[in-house]
């Protein structure tokens, strides 16, 4: 033997149509970093020092999906809690708070605004702990909010390689909006 390639393809034929995994001369164990779900072939090809190609009969591969990780458990503020001008006087930003979830090693924590029309997003952050402040709660008026953490696994490049299932929590701005000023009519003012 000469030499011999290892292809990987979407396709039932892997020598047909261009690869996603061509491998020169291979060892007798090959490691692919990821693949995506689905349904893969692959083969390896080996040509003679007379020049002569033989491939072995294509095998196939299936990639099953990646479970989602289970929601955050213990959320804070808790559902439906009630953000009155009280709490807001002994503290000027919100935390968030929730549990940790085995093999998550981030969180996606998504802030919104439940409007007539739908939801519209005010903030979006990935934190390392089970724990966010939002500091400047100038943003939030008197309304109902949704806030969702999802607990995510992310690789050493940072990309996500497992996402989990989303929990999600409402609570509500209950601050009174000012009156309106009233004046009263003064009448005619001259000025001497």
């Amino acid at each position: 033997m000469r030499s011999s390639r290892f292809v990987l393809s979407r396709n039932s034929n892997p020598l047909r149509g261009r690869p996603a995994v061509e491998i020169a001369n291979p060892g007798h164990t090959i490691r692919l970093n990821r693949l995506e779900e689905g349904r893969w072939y692959w083969t390896i090809e080996a040509r003679g020092v007379n020049g002569l190609v033989s491939a072995a009969s294509p095998r196939q591969l299936q990639i099953l999906p990646i479970p989602l990780l289970p929601a955050p458990g213990s959320r804070q503020p808790p559902n439906g809690h009630r953000i009155d001008i009280e709490e807001l006087k002994t503290q000027r930003s919100i935390t968030f708070k929730w549990s940790t979830v085995p093999g998550a090693n981030a969180y996606v924590l998504t802030l919104y605004e439940q409007a007539e029309k739908g939801r519209r997003q005010i903030n979006r952050t990935t934190v390392v702990n089970p724990t966010w402040t939002l500091e400047d709660i100038s943003v939030l008026n008197h309304d109902t909010f949704v806030w969702q953490v999802e607990a995510v696994n992310r690789n050493s490049g940072g990309a996500i390689e497992q996402r989990g299932n989303v929990g999600e929590n409402t609570f509500i701005m209950d601050i009174p909006l000012p009156s309106p000023v009233h004046m009263e009519n003064p009448g005619v003012l001259y000025d001497s």
